[in-house]
């Protein structure tokens, strides 16, 4: 305690040291920030488009499409544990939240065809290829919680990233922009924004960002909901 009954009396001191320690990052340009491009929203009209002329209206016109048996399941090479993943609305990007706060980014391609030969044979899952733009330390322990904002959460030249984790904390990041981390491998996201240590006393294992009210809920072990506004 600071010998007032406060036990957290010398936190912003600690924390103030820690910032002097810590180097300044410089940030450049990300791969995500290269392959956030127009191409990436036309994939996922064009498999649409296939659906509606082979006449599977329903599946065209529906933001949810079916699930499709797929050939063999992929590793994320860069994780060894995943325990948590969203999907960018127009279906470019992937994010996998993983253990030690480390998450990875994906680029998905549709192919152009469902098979080779498409006019020989009727192929029902669609080749996929992924591109790993981005491996990111966020957090300090595992990751319950990866989420890309909607597009009027944010300017045009961002892509922002929302976080949660088992070390207590939420955090936006934007990863269009990154600079190297101390983990090998692994980049630092620009950090928009974070959460103090009032928000929870323990790890979060759920959070959601709503974006018609810019509102952040999370649910955590310390039997607590936190609403944030981000």
């Amino acid at each position: 305690g600071d010998g007032n009954g406060n036990g957290n009396g010398n936190f912003a001191e600690d924390h103030q040291e820690d910032e002097e320690l810590q180097p300044e990052l410089v940030y450049e340009p990300s791969k995500v920030a290269d392959y956030d491009c127009a191409e990436v929203s036309c994939c996922g009209a064009s498999f649409r488009q296939r659906l509606a002329e082979e006449g599977d209206e329903e599946a065209s016109t529906s933001s949810a499409l079916h699930f499709r048996e797929v050939y063999q399941a992929r590793s994320v090479q860069s994780l060894r544990k995943v325990y948590s993943i969203d999907c960018e609305d127009n279906g470019g990007m992937v994010v996998f939240g993983g253990e030690k706060g480390l998450a990875s980014v994906y680029g998905v391609h549709h192919a152009a065809e469902t098979c080779d030969d498409h006019a020989k044979v009727k192929c029902d899952t669609p080749l996929v290829s992924c591109d790993n733009l981005l491996n990111a330390k966020l957090h300090n322990s595992w990751l319950s919680h990866v989420q890309f904002l909607s597009p009027q959460s944010q300017s045009q030249d961002q892509k922002l990233l929302l976080s949660a984790s088992n070390d207590g904390t939420v955090c936006i990041w934007d990863i269009h922009r990154v600079a190297d981390g101390h983990a090998k491998g692994f980049h630092v996201p620009h950090c928009v924004c974070m959460s103090g240590p009032e928000l929870h006393a323990k790890g979060i294992f759920s959070a959601h960002f709503d974006s018609t009210g810019n509102r952040i809920a999370s649910g955590s072990k310390d039997c607590c909901v936190g609403l944030s506004r981000g």
